[in-house]
Formats: structure tokens, C-alpha cells, sequence
């Protein structure tokens, strides 16, 4: 049992599913626009830039349904990253970026996946009304020694409080120059075991 007591924050959107791809083939669909994924990234401020009004307006209305919620596809590696990582005794917290609305839609989906039996936490941080507290302090306050997420920032912040951040591999994380020892990149959950283990030898 080499990762006994290790805690690992992992992000929910875009490293345990497929939240940008589907949203932007649903916005494709609905507005009829061709972007590809990873155009269109899945921070609301980058939205502003490439979509009008009408667009962002739709985008908005589509990732808070509860139709698009339960839709998102699961990533392919997801099922075989958590289950190895709990495979070595590690615990796994779910800590992703979603305001307190979406708590049920969030569980219903994690639930429905199949996925809510590695977890034993799960904390929503952001939001207008939400928890205000970045994921590297809320890492932090949990204990958690490593952070698996797509987020340049998160991976930035989370090293300023000496958490360790996977860094998921997506087009919109390219260009990003880690942190030299607290920031790996992987390519999917798949790879998390194998580089946790490294960085504790």
C-alpha cells in the first residue's frame, strides 16, 4: 500500500470527464458555429473573446441545464486512473470548480458514472455565492499532497502553497511553463499512479 494516508485533490471537469468537447459540440449544434475543441476552453472569461453575445448567452444556458449536466461523457481514462490510485490506498477528493448551485447536478453525475465510490470528499470551491478560496488553499486545508487538474492557474496556485499539481495534458494548458518539481504533466488519469510514485521515490 505505497500511497497509505496520501491524499489527492482531482478535478472534476475536463480531468475526470469531457465537459469542453461536449460543450463545444452542443454550442456547435445549437448556434451553428465549428469550433474545435480546445477553442473554445471551459473558462467563462475566455468565452468573451471568440463568441457574441447571443453565443456566450446560449453557452451559458447550456452548461447549467440539467439536460447537458447529465450528458457529459465520462473520460476514457477515468474509471482506470481513480480505480489504480485507490488500488494503492491513496484518497481521493474531488475538489472542482462549480458553484454551490451545482452541487446536486454535480453528484447526480458522478453518481450516474459510476465514479462516487473512489471519492470519500467532494468540495465545490467558486461561484458568485460560493466558496471564494482558491484550490491550492483549499488543497492545502484538506491535507491533500497533490492536485490531478487542466488548470494552468490552479497548477500555479497549488504550488504556492507546496501542493504538488498533474497537470492533465488539454490545448488550452499548452505553453504553460511548469514549476519545476511541483508541476508534471500527464496525459490522463491513466498516467497519475505511476508519476505519484515517482515523485515519492
Amino acid at each position: 500500500m505505497p500511497l497509505k494516508g496520501i491524499r489527492v485533490a482531482i478535478d472534476c471537469d475536463d480531468v475526470c470527464n469531457e465537459y469542453e468537447a461536449n460543450l463545444v459540440a452542443r454550442l456547435n449544434a445549437e448556434c451553428g458555429l465549428s469550433l474545435t475543441p480546445g477553442e473554445l476552453t471551459p473558462f467563462p472569461d475566455n468565452w468573451k473573446t471568440i463568441l457574441t453575445v447571443r453565443q456566450y448567452k446560449a453557452a451559458w444556458r447550456i452548461t447549467t441545464s440539467l439536460e447537458f449536466n447529465a450528458a457529459i461523457e465520462l473520460n476514457p481514462y477515468a474509471h482506470q486512473g481513480l480505480s489504480t490510485l485507490k488500488k494503492h490506498s491513496a484518497e481521493l477528493l474531488m475538489v472542482t470548480h462549480r458553484p454551490p448551485e451545482a452541487t446536486q447536478r454535480t453528484m447526480d453525475w458522478v453518481d450516474a458514472k459510476g465514479i462516487e465510490k473512489y471519492f470519500s470528499e467532494f468540495h465545490l470551491v467558486g461561484g458568485k455565492n460560493g466558496d471564494a478560496r482558491d484550490k491550492g488553499e483549499v488543497c492545502r486545508e484538506l491535507g491533500a499532497e497533490y492536485l490531478i487538474d487542466d488548470g494552468n492557474h490552479n497548477a500555479s496556485n497549488a504550488s504556492l502553497h507546496n501542493v504538488r499539481t498533474l497537470l492533465v495534458d488539454r490545448p488550452w494548458n499548452q505553453g504553460f511553463n511548469p514549476k519545476a518539481g511541483y508541476i508534471t504533466r500527464i496525459s490522463g488519469l491513466h498516467e497519475a499512479v505511476e508519476v505519484i510514485l515517482k515523485c515519492r521515490s
